[in-house]
């Protein structure tokens, strides 16, 4: 373990840097997305009252009825409708108009479409930010940001160690100031030049949580092994 450190400490610089390009690559890379898509997008164009319609590169389909957007929650949902047509379909013979991100968040959500014609979709309630920390603590992405910034936070805090003479409280601070502004840069980054990514505050939230783990890792471990190679 200990020489797995050291090497760490070594090249703390160099796998930092690596470690912030993955981030970032990962994060801002169109054709790493789930729903990067190639093909027309009907840009500019607002869907009328009874249109389907979705966001370039998310799979979400929704339809506009009394100018609110309710969602298909499946494939099912969608194809029991007979008016609805494949996919592929241009949307000048009827198929869904893909639209600009700005263009779909503007509609508020409605309750979620029916199954079956004629029956009643679910009712949509908005989840707050607990109940949506309870669910995303097994999705995947959200494991994968916890991870990133864990790693990230160490690394961060093995380069203050190597080049900077300040106390272990203010490199702690620098590291959590320094991993949320870089986590809340990435996330408007993705909203505004991603097509199909959002910004979350979950995404956020799971940012702090690696760096806070991060931390306590260093501290617990690393930083403990300083002291008893420095006595």
């Amino acid at each position: 373990m200990k020489t797995v450190i050291e090497l760490l400490k070594k090249y703390s610089l160099l796998l930092l840097v690596c470690c912030l390009s993955l981030i970032v690559i990962g994060s801002l890379w169109p054709q790493l997305s789930r729903h990067y898509q190639t093909g027309e997008i009907s840009a500019g164009q607002i869907p009328k009252e009874g249109d389907n319609f979705k966001m370039v590169n998310d799979p979400i389909v929704y339809r506009l009825e009394d100018g609110k957007r309710r969602q298909y929650k499946s494939d099912v949902a969608f194809f029991n409708n007979s008016k609805n047509k494949p996919f592929d379909t241009p949307y000048e013979q009827g198929g869904i108009l893909i639209c600009d991100k700005e263009v779909v968040l503007a509609f508020p959500m409605g309750n979620y479409m029916p199954k079956e014609i004629g029956g009643e979709g679910e009712f949509y309630v908005h989840k707050n930010t607990w109940e949506q920390l309870k669910e995303g603590v097994f999705r995947r992405d959200k494991v994968s940001h916890f991870f990133a910034y864990t790693l990230l936070a160490i690394l961060l805090l093995m380069v203050l160690e190597r080049y900077s003479n300040q106390s272990a409280m203010v490199k702690y601070l620098l590291t959590l100031g320094i991993g949320i502004i870089f986590g809340a840069v990435i996330e408007q980054l993705q909203f505004e030049y991603i097509p199909g990514r959002d910004k979350e505050l979950l995404d956020l939230i799971f940012n702090i949580l690696g760096i806070l783990a991060g931390i306590f890792i260093y501290n617990a471990w690393i930083a403990v092994d300083n002291k008893e190679a420095e006595s």
